[in-house]
């Protein structure tokens, strides 16, 4: 199972990150529900940051990053394949080497930032 976010068509006028990660686990929930592939093989997100906002990215703060770290490692009842970035800026390359720090080895090693698409795919 695969899915595919783009932070870039969030619209942080109308809704807050908390708002992106209860949708994102309501996804996840309805994916269990609806198809037993999910417990077994497990899901894949890819997240495209072509395009991203300074306002998606300011609702980034460390709150938020750690209740996705306490989600994904703990609270998460189905296994992450992985989590692939695309068209990733400098600036979230930095970001994400302060939120290694506190996410699991297992973790680090689903976890692929990409410059390009192309990348991906040869990855996969």
């Amino acid at each position: 199972m695969v899915v595919l976010l783009r932070p870039s068509e969030f619209n942080m006028d109308l809704h807050t990150i908390n708002d992106v990660l209860k949708v994102g686990s309501m996804i996840i929930d309805i994916l269990m529900q609806e198809n037993d592939r999910v417990f077994i093989a497990g899901y894949t997100f890819i997240i495209d940051l072509g395009n991203i906002s300074k306002a998606v990215l300011m609702n980034f703060e460390p709150e938020f990053v750690r209740k996705l770290t306490i989600l994904v490692n703990k609270a998460a009842p189905t296994r992450m394949k992985g989590f692939h970035f695309i068209n990733v800026l400098p600036i979230f390359e930095k970001l994400f080497g302060m939120v290694k720090s506190v996410i699991s080895a297992k973790l680090k090693d689903r976890v692929s930032l990409n410059i390009f698409i192309y990348l991906l795919c040869i990855q996969l």
